[in-house]
């Protein structure tokens, strides 16, 4: 099951009954044998995304789905330009905050390693995926991939290629 939005910012546009925590914490209580959650973590992309948070929330948001007792699984997304992008979803734009210096591809980079390091080290995470590969075909999130729209690998690739091979041999 994925959680999207996992600090519930639909909640302030939509009226719900329910927070992701709660509908999370609803469906393990139901006896639903749930092999893991994923929790997304798109940030910087609205409406659908996250507001951009910085490394000590995203911890304790990882933390806090620990509590309900089951494996995490964590996926990743950060877009690496602020311009339109065309194969996207048309309702989802780039904002919602930004990471440090903005939206480019060493940024998105940058995000990419720490936000990873971090999930990673997390001992109920199973594992860590990127939202999406190409951003030359169709996709969800505007300018999120690890290819751009001509097919060159952003800096982000290499830094989550890194990640892999320092730290899960």
């Amino acid at each position: 099951i994925g959680i999207a939005q996992p600090w519930g910012e639909y909640m302030s546009l939509t009226d719900r009954t329910h927070s992701p925590f709660v509908f999370a914490d609803t469906l393990i209580r139901s006896g639903l044998n749930l092999a893991a959650l994923d929790v997304e973590l798109v940030m910087g992309v609205t409406p659908r995304g996250s507001y951009c948070r910085d490394l000590l929330e995203v911890s304790r948001l990882l933390d806090l789905y620990a509590l309900l007792g089951v494996h995490l699984r964590v996926t990743l997304g950060y877009p690496s330009s602020g311009q339109t992008d065309a194969d996207a979803d048309p309702e989802l734009r780039v904002g919602g905050g930004h990471w440090g210096e903005g939206f480019t591809p060493e940024v998105q980079a940058a995000w990419a390693a720490d936000v990873t390091a971090l999930a990673l080290c997390k001992p109920y995470v199973q594992g860590v995926q990127w939202v999406h590969l190409r951003d030359a075909e169709a996709h969800q999130f505007p300018q999120c991939g690890a290819f751009d729209a001509k097919d060159a690998a952003k800096p982000a690739l290499q830094k989550l290629r890194e990640l892999r091979e320092t730290h899960l041999k």
